[in-house]
């Protein structure tokens, strides 16, 4: 059977990417060829072995639950900025690898890693031009539109599909009652985020007002700041952001995202984030 692992710099994560296997999947348990294939990408150097189970030079933790029998070769995977994952294969004892096998391990390693790479620039290339049109979208229905319910829905629109989360609303600083109420939202279950009124300084979107800087939180559960975490219980939201909407140097309301799962975000997605917040504004 063999494997592939990739390792995500921005989630600090090594993921199982792609395996094939001529014995039954309970065989070779995955959780432990993980601990193996991040052993080789944290390294850098190649693990060849008669049999996993029983190699000293393997921690006990990692080989504890691997089946008797089973050896193999975790090969990581080079490409221009580095380890990008590894290259696992297990054979089945009496066979083991061969010198000649091992070195063809290496050289597969070599094409499957720049396959990898380039596949990656070609995704990160077509994202960006994905999320130009979006910026570019946004704009049309700016200037086509003096509605501006319409101009927002079409940035949560585009908020949601390009930054891929769940929900998405934009809440405005109101003159006459100098609170910040909710005005435009997509992807919710209940309408309970309509009832979002807010004194500046209350709750994480009130400090954002005041800030007038981007917050986050990773899990919305354990977060004492989020004031209306009564108000969106059934939406069951893990991750949020929000964006202050800045004009002319003044807050004019906030650019929340949900997500009902951790969110996994790199630079390109937190430039892209603020660049609709400014849309927004």
């Amino acid at each position: 059977s063999g494997s592939i692992w990739l390792y995500n710099p921005a989630s600090n994560r090594t993921s199982l990417e792609a395996r094939k296997s001529l014995v039954p999947e309970a065989a070779i348990p995955l959780q432990q060829e993980q601990g193996i294939a991040e052993i080789v990408i944290r390294s850098g150097n190649a693990m060849v072995s008669a049999e996993f189970c029983s190699d000293p030079s393997i921690d006990k933790s990692h080989r504890a639950g691997i089946p008797q029998g089973i050896g193999g070769a975790c090969i990581p995977l080079y490409a221009f900025e580095g380890v990008i994952g590894a290259m696992f294969v297990n054979v089945r004892r009496p066979d083991v690898l061969m010198t000649e096998q091992a070195h063809l391990l290496h050289t597969l390693s070599e094409i499957g890693a720049s396959a990898i790479h380039r596949t990656r620039l070609l995704e990160q290339s077509l994202k960006q031009i994905n999320r130009l049109s979006s910026l570019r979208a946004i704009d049309l229905a700016i200037s086509n539109s003096l509605d501006m319910r319409v101009s927002i829905n079409t940035v949560l629109e585009q908020a949601i599909s390009q930054l891929n989360v769940d929900a998405a609303c934009v809440l405005l600083m109101q003159a006459d009652t100098g609170r910040l109420e909710f005005y435009e939202g997509r992807g919710f279950r209940t309408q309970a985020i309509a009832s979002t009124s807010l004194r500046p300084g209350e709750g994480m979107a009130g400090q954002i007002i005041i800030n007038k800087k981007i917050m986050h939180v990773d899990d919305l559960e354990r977060e004492d700041q989020f004031a209306r975490r009564d108000l969106l219980a059934d939406e069951e939201f893990t991750a949020y952001f929000g964006v202050p909407l800045i004009a002319k140097g003044e807050s004019k309301g906030v650019l929340e995202i949900f997500h009902r799962s951790p969110l996994h975000t790199d630079m390109e997605w937190l430039n892209f984030l603020d660049s609709l917040g400014w849309q927004t504004a």
